[in-house]
C-alpha cells in the first residue's frame, strides 16, 4: 500500500469513527486511536497457530461488543454450511474458538511492532491537536492490511455486520476477496450505510433495497429470524391486558417524556405496562429504570419471544420487523424519523399523547393482516432467508474459482 493510498484510506476510516462513534467526545484512548490498538492486540492473541492447512475460510469479523450485533452475526455463521468453513476475526475481545489462525511467531511480532511504534509516535509528538493526531491509527492501519494479506492466501471472502466503521473500511478495500456486509439495523442514516463499501451489501428486502437507491451491490437476501418469534403467537398476560415499551432512543429526556404519557395512559386505559430496554440504552438510563413503579416490568436482556404482553409501542426500530413476525399488534410512537412513513396507510403512528392513546385505543378491534403482509413482503422478504447461497454463489464464482485454482 503506498503512502497515498493509505493517507486517502485513513481519511476514510476516520471519517467514519468521527461520525460512527463521536471520537472527539470521547476520552484520550479513543481520540488517539490507542482503542483500535487493542482490538488489532486481540485480533493477534486470537489468531496464534498453525494456519489452516486448507483453503477456502470465509471470515466473519466481529468488531463491536454490541450485544444484538453479536446476535446477528452469530445467526448469520449458523446459516454458513460447513463447506464455506467460516472463521472468526475477532477484535472485541479473548475468544480463540473458531478463530483464523495466521501462524505462531507472526502474530506476536506484529504485536510487539505495533506497540513499539504507537509508544514511540506518542512520545514525539506532544503537545498536538487532537484532531491531527492519527499516528496510532496510520499504525493500526497499515499492520491490519498486513494481516488482511496473510489472511487473504487462505480466505474465500469476508462477512461483515457493517463497513461502515474502522475495521470494517479497512477490510472492505484492501480484502483482495469478496466482502460482505449484512443488514443488521434499519437504513434510517446514509452515512451508516450507503453507499456500500463491500462488494456486496445483504439487504433483508425490497424496502431497504429501494432505500439505497437500488444499488448493484444491494442484494435482497432475508433476514434471519429467531425460530421462537415465528413458532406462533406470543401468549396473551394474564389480568389486565400488558402493553410493552421497547426503548430505542438513547436519549434519557425523550424516553423520560414517554414514559410519562404511557403511564398515564395505562391507568386511563386499564392497561399494564412493561418496558423492554434497548441493549446500548440502560448504561445511561439506569436511574429511569430504578425510578419505574413497581407495577411497570422492566426487561433488558430477555428476547422478545420471551416475554409476555399483547400490545405493543415502539418507534423507529427494528424491533418493528420482530413485532411483524410475532404478528402482534403495536403503535410507532415517534417524532424523529420518516422510514416508516411510506406505511402510513396501513400503520398507526402517532406522535402526540392524544395521538397515541386514539391509536393503543384502537388496537383490540383494528385490523393487523395487511399490515402484517405488507412489511413481511416489504421488509422482510416474505420471511425468506437465502443469505448462505448468496454467499456461496459470489465466492464460487469464476474469480473465485481462478484464484482457488491457482
Amino acid at each position: 500500500m503506498g503512502v497515498g493510498q493509505l493517507a486517502a484510506l485513513l481519511d476514510e476510516c476516520v471519517a467514519d469513527r468521527d461520525y460512527s462513534y463521536r471520537a472527539t467526545r470521547l476520552g484520550f484512548v479513543k481520540r488517539h486511536g490507542l482503542d483500535l490498538a487493542f482490538k488489532f492486540t486481540f485480533l493477534m492473541a486470537n489468531s496464534v497457530g498453525r494456519p489452516e492447512a486448507a483453503s477456502g475460510q470465509l471470515l466473519l469479523l466481529d468488531e463491536t461488543k454490541a450485544s444484538h450485533v453479536q446476535r446477528s452475526l452469530a445467526q448469520l455463521s449458523a446459516l454458513l454450511d460447513a463447506g464455506l468453513r467460516p472463521r472468526f476475526v475477532r477484535l472485541s475481545g479473548i475468544g480463540r474458538k473458531g478463530h483464523a489462525r495466521l501462524g505462531l511467531v507472526w502474530p506476536l511480532a506484529m504485536t510487539i511492532k505495533l506497540w513499539a511504534c504507537i509508544v514511540a509516535a506518542q512520545l514525539t509528538r506532544f503537545p498536538r491537536h487532537e484532531r491531527s493526531d492519527r499516528a496510532s491509527m496510520r499504525v493500526v492501519l497499515r499492520l491490519y492490511g498486513d494481516a488482511l494479506a496473510r489472511l487473504g492466501r487462505t480466505c474465500r471472502g469476508c462477512l461483515m455486520m457493517s463497513d461502515y466503521t474502522f475495521f470494517g473500511t479497512a477490510t472492505a478495500r484492501l480484502l483482495d476477496r469478496p466482502t460482505f456486509v449484512a443488514q443488521h439495523g434499519l437504513v434510517l442514516d446514509d452515512r451508516l450505510y450507503y453507499p456500500p463499501k463491500a462488494d456486496h451489501f445483504l439487504a433483508w428486502g425490497r424496502g431497504s433495497l429501494a432505500r439505497m437507491r437500488h444499488d448493484p451491490r444491494v442484494v435482497v437476501a432475508g433476514k434471519p429470524l429467531d425460530e421462537r418469534l415465528t413458532d406462533g403467537p406470543v401468549a396473551a398476560a394474564l389480568g389486565r391486558p400488558t402493553l410493552l415499551y421497547c426503548v430505542s432512543s438513547l436519549e434519557p429526556t425523550v424516553v423520560k417524556r414517554k414514559l410519562d404519557v404511557l403511564l398515564s395512559l395505562c391507568d386511563e386505559l386499564n392497561l399494564s405496562l412493561a418496558v423492554k430496554w434497548h441493549p446500548g440504552s440502560l448504561s445511561n438510563m439506569a436511574d429511569l429504570a430504578e425510578a419505574l413503579p413497581d407495577r411497570v416490568q422492566s426487561y433488558k436482556d430477555e428476547n422478545l419471544s420471551e416475554l409476555v404482553f399483547d400490545y405493543g409501542v415502539l418507534e423507529n426500530s427494528t424491533v418493528v420487523l420482530d413485532f411483524v413476525a410475532m404478528r402482534k399488534k403495536f403503535v410507532i410512537f415517534d417524532e424523529s424519523g420518516p422510514c416508516f412513513e411510506p406505511y402510513r396507510d396501513v400503520l398507526p403512528m402517532a406522535a402526540t399523547a392524544a395521538g397515541l392513546r386514539d391509536a393503543v385505543a384502537a388496537l383490540p378491534t383494528r385490523d393487523f393482516e395487511a399490515t402484517f403482509d405488507r412489511l413481511l413482503h416489504d421488509e422482510l422478504n416474505d420471511g425468506q432467508c437465502s443469505v448462505g447461497e448468496v454467499i456461496r454463489q459470489a465466492v464460487s464464482g469464476p474469480s473465485s474459482a481462478a484464484d482457488a485454482a491457482a
